[in-house]
């Protein structure tokens, strides 16, 4: 379901600015360290135009942002820290 939320934002984004959007690299889990080599999860924007690839960096940032602080107004989106500054 995330998956194909992901897809269709990307879509949505590509359509509207005319950039290419893809994911590039791997997915490594917080504890795990990439090797050499390897590079992380990112997203690749591509056009001729660079005009077309700033709109789609500025709309993925705005969508990443929206997303950020939906996702802090759910119950426990804020946890609190392990330690306590005093």
């Amino acid at each position: 379901m995330l998956a194909e939320c992901i897809k269709e934002t990307l879509g949505t984004i590509s359509e509207w600015t005319g950039a290419a959007i893809t994911t590039r690299g791997h997915y490594f889990p917080p504890a795990k360290v990439a090797g050499p080599g390897d590079r992380k999860l990112y997203l690749f924007i591509e056009d001729p135009s660079e005009q077309s690839v700033k709109r789609a960096k500025v709309e993925l940032k705005r969508v990443l942002e929206d997303i950020t602080n939906q996702a802090l107004q759910l119950p426990g989106g804020t946890q609190p820290g392990k330690y306590l500054v005093v």
